[in-house]
This record gives C-alpha cells, structure tokens and sequence, in this order.
C-alpha cells in the first residue's frame, strides 16, 4: 500500500521489534564466536598441536578481521542499505564456521575463523541502521543498549551452554549446529527484512534509503574522505576506545589472576566476578539508552558514565590493597559507567548526514574495538616489565605494583575519554569542529 505523507503510517512496534529480533540474534551469535575458542582451548590444542602463541593467535584473528572491516561495513551500508550486508555476513559467518568445524590443518582452520570474524564484523553497523529507518528516534539508544545486552548474553551462552553441548556431542558437531544457525539467520534476514519502512508500504522514520547513491568504489571513498572531515566523530573514535579498554582490559582478561593472586579468590569466584562485570556493564546499556531516549541529553549521560570509569578507576589506581569489599563496588561502578558507551553511537549519528550514519557508526566502532585490542597486551608488556618474581610452577608473579601500573594505564584511558567528550560538548556546534 502506498503511503500517504499527510497521514503517515508507521510500522507498527510488533513488526519492528520481531525483525530486530533477527539481527540481534545473529549479533549473540557473533559474541559467542568470540568466545568459543576458549571454551574449546583443550579440544583444538589436542587436535592441531597448537601453542599457546598459537591458540591466542587463532582466537586474535576474530578480532583483526573484525577490526579491519568496520569502515568498509559501514560504507557498504550507506550505499546498498543493511539488508543485504547482513544477510551476506549470516552467510559468511556459517561458511566460515562451517570450514573451522571440518578443519584437517591449521590452514583452513585460522581461514575459517578469519571468515567467522569477517561475517559477523557486519552485525553492529547494519543494526545500527536499521534501527535508524524502523524505530523513531526516541528509540533508537535503547535498542542500540539491548543489541549490546544481546551481545553479551551470547559470551555468555559460549560458557557453559555450549561446553555442555561440546561434551555432548563434540566440538565439531557443536559449532557446525551454529552454522546451521547462521544459514537460518541468512534466510530470514533476505526473505522478511528490508531496509527502509517505505519498502513494506509504511511511512520511514529517517529518510528513505535511495539506489541513486549506489556502491561503486568511487562514491564510498566519497563517502569516507566526506565522513572523515567531520572532526567531532574522531573525538568519538578515542572515547569509545577509551571506555571499552577500561572495561575489557581487567574484566576480559587481567582482572582473574589479580583476583586470584592479591585477594586469593578461587580461580573459579574471580572469573564468576569478572564475567559479572561484562554482565552488569552489558545490562547497564538498555537503561542509559532508555535514559537518554528520555531526556535527550545523550552527550552529558556519556561524559557522566566516563566520569564514574574515571573516579572508580582513580582510587584503585591510587590505593593499592584496598578491601575487597570496597574493591568490588568500584569495579562495578566502572562497569556501569563503561554502559554508556552506546551513546556514542547517537551522537554520531546525529552529527553527520544521514547519508553518512552507517560509516560514521563503523568509525565509532573501529576505536571502540581497537581500545581493548591495543591496551590489553600493553597491560601485559608492563606486567612483565615489572615482575615481581622469577616463574614458579611455570606461571610468572606479578607483583601488587605491577598490577597497579597497568591500572593507571586504564585511568589514563577513562582519563582520555573523558577528555575527548568535554571537547566534543564544547565544540558541539562549531564548523571547524563539526563539520568539513
């Protein structure tokens, strides 16, 4: 039915929210890829004799691919519109998997990770745009707060849930029943989504997704140098690295065996604790969104949130031995406040052309995923440079001030963000800054 402009008709929240539901699946699919090879380690160094250089390099090469395919997502976006890009990425991501799982050497193992990492580097940007075109923009930061809540309910789904599954039926069968899942994701992805309400007969809440901008290579590099002049989205690139890095860099990885050695927790507690932490900043996301959807002041919620990383991470840093009982609190007002984080993506959806949000999205999201990337092995770089003691029983001692070393490397990160927020409020509205 064609749309009437002076009486709009939206599409109503059922139809939005079931279609969501599509891509927010396959974004839990995508976080438990990220994870999985940790919940397999023993299986795939039985099977293909790898190190542990090895296995960490197997599980990076998610990550790099990822990585490196943010911008060029996020232009494809804005020329072709998210339907297709994500059905392609569904697509990818179970041949991908479907090549790890039948895997006889190493070759075609790293090849099928590199191609799960590649498939599922698509999911944010299209979300992202989607969202944009489907929900009004009261919305927008809430969904934008459940797609990451999403995400991290599929790490979670890679603990024990799959590692039942794995002992069930093995590690071949387990994620070849992913890639099955993939498949089904590609198929409901092409046949009930679409790009823009207009092609379903409703009314859009951003302006309709035309075919006249096109995907040839010459007008997304346009696209880029054109995203790229807008100063203010930088800005947004360091803080979301920042913010991510003060929450990955402990909670993702460091923060166990500082547990474990300085507090004497159980290995098993400190990694309920910091999986506890990825949850709380997971589910922290939906309420700052639905917080900013409601007052409108996305930009001073995100300064808030890094302000409170900050703080927490200033008396850590500056209190070595601090009690547990104070420790903890800390570290889960950190991870709060690393959930705001998701308003970044508003803000530069709101400084740029809406021909322009998708690859100013996949900006953001480059610096959001390179901050942990870059600071997790620095932390490691200190803590050896600083080491406490010679290796007993094979595993290296950190000392309490190497540990705290690193922690102030994670200030500074928090201490970036912030930083680079206070600038793009205060220059919000100058053309040398927003604008090329």
């Amino acid at each position: 039915m064609p749309t009437d402009p002076a009486s709009p008709v939206y599409p109503g929240g059922r139809l939005t929210w079931s279609l969501w539901a599509i891509g927010a699946a396959f974004y839990l699919l995508g976080y438990l890829h990220r994870v999985a090879p940790s919940v397999i380690a023993g299986e795939l160094v039985a099977d293909f004799a790898l190190s542990a250089a090895g296995l960490g390099l197997l599980s990076a090469s998610y990550f790099y691919a990822y990585l490196m395919l943010q911008v060029p997502t996020g232009l494809l976006v804005d020329a072709w519109g998210p339907r297709r890009i994500l059905a392609g990425g569904a697509l990818l991501t179970a041949l991908g998997t479907l090549m790890f799982a039948a895997s006889s050497g190493l070759a075609v193992l790293f090849i099928g990770r590199l191609l799960i990492g590649a498939g599922t580097s698509v999911t944010w940007v299209c979300m992202l745009k989607f969202s944009s075109h489907w929900m009004p923009p009261r919305q927008f930061s809430f969904a934008s707060g459940l797609l990451l809540m999403a995400g991290v309910l599929g790490a979670l789904t890679a603990g024990l849930p799959l590692r039942l599954l794995v002992e069930a039926v093995g590690w071949r069968p387990a994620l070849g029943a992913t890639a099955i899942a993939a498949l089904v994701l590609a198929v409901l992805t092409w046949n009930r989504m679409r790009d823009d309400p207009s092609e379903a007969g409703y009314h859009s809440h951003w302006a309709p997704l035309g075919s006249a901008e096109g995907g040839s290579l010459g007008r997304m590099l346009d696209l880029l140098r054109e995203t790229a002049h807008y100063r203010a989205l930088w800005l947004l690139v360091a803080a979301g690295g920042g913010v991510l890095a003060s929450v990955f860099t402990f909670a993702g990885l460091w923060g166990v065996p500082f547990l474990h050695t300085h507090y004497g927790m159980p290995v098993a507690d400190a990694a309920l604790a910091c999986s506890l932490l990825i949850v709380l900043f997971g589910a922290s996301s939906p309420f700052w969104g639905w917080l900013a959807d409601r007052t409108g002041h996305a930009g001073a919620l995100y300064r808030s949130g890094t302000l409170a990383v900050a703080a927490a991470w200033t008396v850590i840093a500056a209190v070595p031995g601090l009690p547990l009982g104070l420790l903890l609190p800390l570290l889960a007002v950190a991870a709060a406040g690393a959930g705001t984080i998701v308003l970044g993506y508003t803000l530069a959806r709101d400084r740029v052309p809406r021909r322009l949000a998708a690859t100013a999205s996949g900006l953001v999201n480059m610096g959001s995923i390179a901050g942990p990337l870059l600071l997790q092995p620095l932390f490691g770089w200190v803590l050896d440079l600083l080491s406490a003691g010679t290796p007993t029983g094979g595993a290296p001692l950190f000392g309490r001030a190497a540990f705290h070393a690193g922690f102030v490397l994670i200030l500074g990160c928090a201490l970036l963000a912030f930083a680079c927020l206070t600038r793009f409020n205060r220059h919000l509205s100058a053309p040398t800054l927003a604008r090329p």
